[in-house]
């Protein structure tokens, strides 16, 4: 949890927010459980306004707590955020390939230390200039 905000998204939809509020985390909660949609609503805000920040093409969101039931809670909830208001996501399928589940499913942050590794060891000087 965040130790210094008490309703940022680390500190309502995180996992360690998720096992402190509901006492365990979503997937062995029952699936009519109200931790289901309030984590659902969480992400779906906080996405609704990285997506209206940024514009971004995707988003790639998984790892820990996102799962595919409550990605497409998440789907639905932000399909209903931010319809009226981005054009290029109108339809429920638009959003459902805007807001993805990263290919790289449990070795995200294996390979993102490799790649800092592999920056921070080339350095500077040995990389090649484009012209």
């Amino acid at each position: 949890m965040c130790p210094f905000h008490a309703t940022c998204v680390e500190s309502l939809a995180s996992g360690a927010a998720i096992v402190e509020r509901w006492g365990g985390m979503l997937r062995g909660l029952p699936p009519d459980h109200p931790a289901w949609q309030l984590e659902a609503e969480y992400w779906a805000m906080f996405l609704a306004n990285l997506t209206f920040t940024f514009q971004a093409q995707r988003i790639a969101i998984g790892d820990g707590v996102m799962n595919v039931r409550i990605l497409s809670m998440v789907r639905t909830q932000l399909h209903a955020c931010v319809a009226g208001h981005r054009v290029t996501l109108r339809d429920i399928e638009a959003v459902n390939e805007y807001l993805i589940l990263p290919e790289l499913a449990g070795r995200v942050g294996v390979i993102g230390a490799t790649a800092l590794v592999n920056h921070s060891t080339i350095g500077p000087r040995h990389r090649q200039r484009s012209t």
